[in-house]
């Protein structure tokens, strides 16, 4: 065999790692032939291909394939409906690559399959403008329908369809984040001008200049940002950017938490108020350890009460709940002394009344 053509023969894996080596990329093969059998070892004829990369030639590729994901030379993952940006992308119809703003293919002659859809009309709404309810659907003031599974629906506010668990009783839909865009517009400029010690106090003052209505997800920010700035106007150490991080990370807890998360959006934003003050990390264990064993004390409270959601009651015992430890995990005592009876009950379809703490007594 020494003076046949078998005796270059190469393994695959030898010949792809040498082509790797010498520096060819998106190697492929075309065509692999049994060719001979000799001494029960299998020789094949290979016709394969190989590229050298060019400098500075990226392109978008989108893998639409049958895999989930592909792994090109340079080792890169290219998950599926993924669009990214590589050098030297192959040539086959298997890769869509795209013109230069990634949106085009431009290697597979493709046609529109879609129809142009109608155009649906509906009254735009002008946001800034827009008086919002207090109670019910900011839109109309209507009763809100909770669903037992959830409904793609349009946002009255910004047009997006979303997967929606709520609507009011004439179909009005408000995403969590129109839904918190204007009280949260006020309140970290409230929040970091403020000088005002007592947590209740700052709580009632923000709600009023702010327009909170009386449920959603703006009561996640607001009480974090309630308690570190009066951590601050009591003495402790934090900066702007940590409350409006604080604010930022409130923002994450969807609406009705509560219920669908099984942890109320006040109690992590109590959480999330202490895990600034503390510097708490996931590799922290002793501040790890208090930020949980807070939360889980907030939440036996909440579900003590025994009652539908009432963002109001929940956030009040929050803060009270934060001055009475405060002392105690932070050294510096943060004050909820200000006498609070409830201003809404009227409005609380859902009220509990004289079992809530804060129904008024006269």
């Amino acid at each position: 065999l020494k003076g046949e053509c078998l005796s270059g023969s190469l393994t695959e894996n030898r010949l792809f790692n040498l082509l790797k080596s010498l520096n060819f990329k998106n190697i492929k093969v075309i065509s692999r032939v049994l060719y001979r059998i000799e001494k029960g070892f299998k020789f094949f004829s290979l016709t394969f291909s190989g590229q050298k990369p060019a400098y500075n030639n990226e392109k978008f590729l989108y893998y639409p394939g049958i895999f989930s994901s592909i792994i090109t030379d340079d080792l890169d993952i290219v998950f599926k409906g993924e669009v990214v940006k590589l050098n030297d992308l192959p040539d086959a119809k298997e890769i869509f690559v795209l013109d230069k703003d990634g949106v085009s293919v431009t290697n597979v002659e493709m046609n529109v399959t879609c129809e142009v859809a109608p155009e649906v009309i509906r009254e735009k709404r002008d946001f800034k403008n827009q008086i919002f309810y207090e109670a019910g659907c900011l839109i109309c003031g209507e009763e809100l329908i909770y669903f037992d599974s959830p409904k793609l629906k349009i946002c009255e506010l910004c047009g997006k369809e979303l997967m929606a668990t709520v609507s009011c009783k004439n179909g009005h839909f408000i995403c969590d984040v129109c839904h918190y865009k204007k009280p949260l517009l006020l309140m970290d400029k409230f929040l970091l001008r403020s000088e005002e010690k007592d947590l209740i106090e700052l709580y009632k003052k923000i709600k009023d200049q702010a327009e909170f209505p009386m449920h959603g997800p703006e009561y996640h920010s607001l009480i974090p940002g309630v308690i570190l700035t009066c951590f601050r106007n009591n003495g402790g150490k934090i900066s702007d950017l940590e409350i409006k991080m604080a604010i930022d990370r409130g923002k994450k807890i969807p609406g009705g938490s509560c219920a669908y998360m099984g942890v109320c959006g006040v109690t992590v934003g109590v959480s999330i108020a202490l895990s600034v003050i503390l510097k708490a990390s996931p590799l922290k264990r002793n501040e790890r350890t208090i930020v949980l064993k807070v939360a889980s004390e907030l939440n036996k409270k909440f579900a003590n009460f025994n009652a539908p959601r009432c963002c109001q009651r929940e956030s009040i015992t929050g803060l009270k709940y934060f001055s009475e430890v405060s002392k105690e995990l932070i050294s510096i005592k943060i004050p909820a002394e200000i006498k609070f009876e409830c201003n809404q009950y009227n409005l609380n379809k859902s009220c509990i009344g004289k079992r809530c703490p804060y129904y008024p007594t006269t």
